[in-house]
C-alpha cells in the first residue's frame, strides 16, 4: 500500500494547521508584520516537522524520501529565518516566501502526477500544487503589496490549501479503507 495513503492523517494534521493559519489571516488582516510572519513561522516549523517524519516513514519502506527532506529543509529553514534573524526585510522574507510556495507547489503537483495510478483523489494534491505555485508567483510578480492584502492573500492560499490537504487525506483514508481487505485476502492467500 502506498506510504501516502497508509499516513493519511499526517495530510490531515497540515491541512487543519494551514486551514487554522488561514482564517487568523483573513480574520485579523490589520495585524502587525511581525505577528503574521512569526505565525507562519510556526506554521513552516510544524509542516517541516511533518514532512520530516514522512520523509523518515518513506526511506523506512523504501519508498521515495528525498522530496520530503526537501520540502522539510526549506520550511524549516524559513521557520527558522523568521524566529533568528528578526532584522531580516518584509521584502526579503516574503522571497522566501513566494520561492516555497512555487517549490512546494511543483513537488505537490509532480507527485500528484506520479501518484494518479496508485491513489485516489489524487486531483486534489494537483490542485494544492497549482494553488501554491501562483501564489508564489504573485508574490513575486507583486512584491510591494500591502501588509493587509499580503494577510489576506496568505490568508486565502493557507486556507485553500488546507482544505484541498484535508480533502485529499479523507479521499486516501477511504482508498485505503476500500483497499485493505482485498490487500488482506490476499496475503492470506500467499
Amino acid at each position: 500500500m502506498n506510504l501516502l495513503t497508509e499516513r493519511w492523517w499526517a495530510l490531515l494534521v497540515r491541512g487543519i494547521f494551514a486551514v487554522l493559519f488561514g482564517i487568523a489571516a483573513i480574520v485579523w488582516p490589520a495585524i502587525t508584520l511581525l505577528v503574521l510572519f512569526t505565525i507562519f513561522g510556526i506554521y513552516m516549523l510544524a509542516d517541516g516537522v511533518v514532512s520530516i517524519i514522512t520523509a523518515i516513514e518513506a526511506a523506512s519502506n523504501q519508498a521515495r524520501w528525498w522530496p520530503f527532506v526537501v520540502e522539510s529543509v526549506v520550511e524549516i529553514a524559513i521557520g527558522l529565518a523568521v524566529f533568528l534573524t528578526p532584522t531580516i526585510t518584509a521584502l526579503t522574507l516574503l522571497y522566501f516566501i513566494a520561492a516555497w510556495a512555487v517549490l512546494v507547489g511543483l513537488f505537490r503537483l509532480f507527485a500528484a502526477i506520479e501518484l494518479r495510478h496508485e491513489i485516489s483523489g489524487e486531483w486534489l494534491m494537483g490542485l494544492n500544487g497549482i494553488i501554491a505555485i501562483i501564489f508564489g508567483l504573485a508574490i513575486f510578480a507583486v512584491p510591494a503589496i500591502g501588509v493587509v492584502a499580503l494577510a489576506i492573500i496568505v490568508g486565502i492560499f493557507a486556507l485553500f490549501s488546507g482544505i484541498t490537504s484535508i480533502m485529499l487525506s479523507f479521499e486516501l483514508r477511504d482508498w485505503q479503507a476500500e483497499t485493505m481487505p482485498a490487500e488482506k485476502k490476499i496475503r492470506k492467500a500467499a
